[in-house]
């Protein structure tokens, strides 16, 4: 590896990288070119734990411009955000994860309504209280987690087309 670049040129490196790349699209940035991340970077677990773009990850960090890095064994995979999910997480998960956002959406409104109507017909039942909830909080978060689960995949095939 050849010199060791100051804080300003680790910067200059991403900022020359991302010059023509639309909010989203990744690129990688081999290590060979920049050993180590800028000081204003920022570990941060806002991201998916493994993103397609980076298969392998390591770690995920945060920087300024709403951009998002993760290390690979080889390279820093970069991608700049739309929104920063450290400013607004609601505008975040709208405008560069609607797949999380409709996941948890339709997992919520699926999981409330099928717990509601267990809850319901274990009391009609003649269930004690306490076992109703428990039935119902039990139902509930596998419909919630499998309608979810449906809508995050079909939310991310429609937003990769």
């Amino acid at each position: 590896m050849g010199k060791r670049l100051s804080d300003r040129e680790r910067h200059k490196v991403f900022t020359r990288a991302l010059r023509n790349v639309e909010p989203g699209e990744s690129l990688a940035i081999p290590k060979s070119r920049l050993d180590s991340l800028p000081a204003s970077y920022q570990p941060t677990i806002l991201g998916y734990p493994v993103d397609p773009s980076a298969p392998g990850a390591r770690s995920q960090y945060r920087g300024p411009y709403r951009r998002h890095v993760y290390e690979s064994r080889r390279a820093w995979v970069v991608h700049k955000d739309r929104v920063d999910p450290r400013e607004d997480p609601i505008g975040h998960l709208l405008e560069d994860a609607p797949e999380l956002a409709a996941a948890g959406g339709v997992g919520a409104l699926v999981g409330y309504a099928v717990g509601k109507q267990r809850f319901d017909k274990r009391l009609g039942e003649g269930a004690a209280h306490r076992d109703a909830v428990v039935d119902a909080a039990l139902t509930s978060a596998l419909w919630g987690i499998g309608a979810g689960a449906v809508a995050f995949g079909i939310a991310r095939l429609l937003k990769d087309l």
